[in-house]
C-alpha cells in the first residue's frame, strides 16, 4: 500500500492558495501573540513609571486597560492587513470595505435627514396657514398657544405651561382648529 502523506504534503506546498492561506494564518496568529506581549509590556511600563495616576488626572479611568485595548486592535488590524496582502486580495477587500462604508454612510445620512427634509418641505404648507405667535390652536387633542413657528416644527405652550413641539409634517396632515388670539402676553 502506498503512503499518500508525502503526496498530500507536496500538493499542499505546491499550491499557492494553500501556502498563502497558511502564511496568512501564521501572520494573524503572530499578531495575536504580539498583541498579548505588547499589552503586558505596556502594563509593566505604566506600573513602573507611575503613569496610572498621571493619566487618571486627564479622565482616563483605567489607563492600562485603555492603552492595551487600543494597542491590541492596532496590532490586530496590522496583522489582518498584512495577511490580506500576502493573500493578494488587499485591494479587493479594501474596495469592498470602502463600498460597504460608503453605503452605510448614505443610509445613515438618509435616515438622519428624511424627517428633517419632510418637515422642511411641510413648512412651505404651514406658511400658507399663516399661524402667528400667541394664537391659540387645537390639533387633535392638544390645545395651546403658539410660541414659535419654525422651519421644522411649531412649538405650543399649553394651559399647564407644558411645551409641546409638533413637527410640520404632522401639522400638515392634521385638522387645526383656531381658537383665537391670547391677549395676555405675560402668560
Amino acid at each position: 500500500m502506498m503512503d499518500i502523506s508525502p503526496l498530500i504534503i507536496r500538493t499542499f506546498l505546491e499550491n499557492n492558495l494553500f501556502v498563502g492561506v497558511a502564511t496568512a494564518g501564521v501572520i494573524v496568529a503572530t499578531g495575536v501573540i504580539l498583541a498579548h506581549f505588547f499589552c503586558r509590556f505596556i502594563d509593566i511600563l505604566i506600573k513602573k513609571f507611575g503613569w496610572k495616576e498621571k493619566l487618571q488626572k486627564y479622565g482616563v479611568k483605567n489607563p492600562a486597560r485603555s492603552l492595551e485595548t487600543v494597542l491590541t486592535y492596532v496590532i490586530y488590524l496590522l496583522a489582518f492587513l498584512t495577511a490580506l496582502r500576502r493573500l493578494g486580495i488587499f485591494k479587493e477587500v479594501f474596495a469592498l470595505i470602502g463600498a460597504v462604508l460608503i453605503g452605510l454612510i448614505f443610509v445613515a445620512v438618509y435616515l438622519e435627514f428624511r424627517d428633517t427634509l419632510a418637515n422642511f418641505l411641510s413648512y412651505l404648507f404651514v406658511r400658507q396657514l399663516n399661524l402667528k405667535n400667541g394664537e391659540i390652536i387645537k390639533i387633535s387633542d392638544v390645545e395651546g398657544k403658539i410660541k414659535n413657528v419654525g422651519l421644522l416644527e411649531v412649538t405650543l405652550l399649553t394651559e399647564k405651561n407644558d411645551t409641546i413641539i409638533i413637527p410640520n409634517r404632522f401639522l400638515v396632515k392634521s385638522k387645526i382648529e383656531r381658537k383665537g388670539h391670547d391677549l395676555d402676553k405675560n402668560k
